[in-house]
């Protein structure tokens, strides 16, 4: 809360729909042309990790727990969390406050870079750290691009649910 009033406080005077929460039957497409977009450079940073830096670590245990134990009930819980909770959180947080003040004060290029660089290390993984920096580059430019939250918070959720239906898929 303090972060947020810190942040909110940076913000031009006057700006009353910084969210710029807008729904729309277009959040759908901008979405998917987003994801579309990132998901080569997503997918090539992952296997440049993989690459040259084997056996880096990062999973998840309580992923591999819920999956391992093939709890229905839990599994919906973290698929309702990965894909809905997950993304609203982090896309009001990275791309609906820290985006717009840094963009305000130091440019869009510095505010998508810096929401990236810190959505990509509030995962706590070194080894997903450049597949999720792109992923939040992709998601910051989709936000600029749009002018719509909502429509980064779609494609983060597509995203997240097309990663947990391949766990899922592959876990089994």
């Amino acid at each position: 809360v303090v972060v947020l009033a810190l942040l909110l406080r940076g913000l031009p005077a006057g700006e009353s729909r910084w969210l710029q929460w807008r729904a729309s039957w277009l959040n759908w497409p901008q979405a998917g042309r987003g994801l579309l977009m990132s998901l080569p450079i997503v997918a090539l940073s992952g296997w440049l990790v993989e690459r040259f830096w084997p056996n880096a670590g990062g999973s998840n245990p309580l992923l591999e727990e819920v999956l391992n134990g093939r709890s229905s009930l839990a599994l919906l819980m973290l698929a309702f969390t990965a894909t809905v909770l997950a993304p609203l959180f982090e896309e009001l947080l990275f791309r609906g406050v820290l985006l717009p003040v840094v963009g305000a004060r130091w440019g869009i290029a510095a505010g998508i870079g810096v929401s990236a660089l810190v959505f990509a290390l509030a995962h706590l993984s070194l080894s997903e750290a450049p597949p999720l920096l792109a992923l939040g580059i992709g998601l910051g430019w989709l936000r600029w691009s749009s002018g719509r939250l909502l429509s980064t918070v779609v494609m983060h959720g597509l995203w997240n649910g097309l990663t947990f239906f391949n766990l899922v898929l592959l876990g089994s």
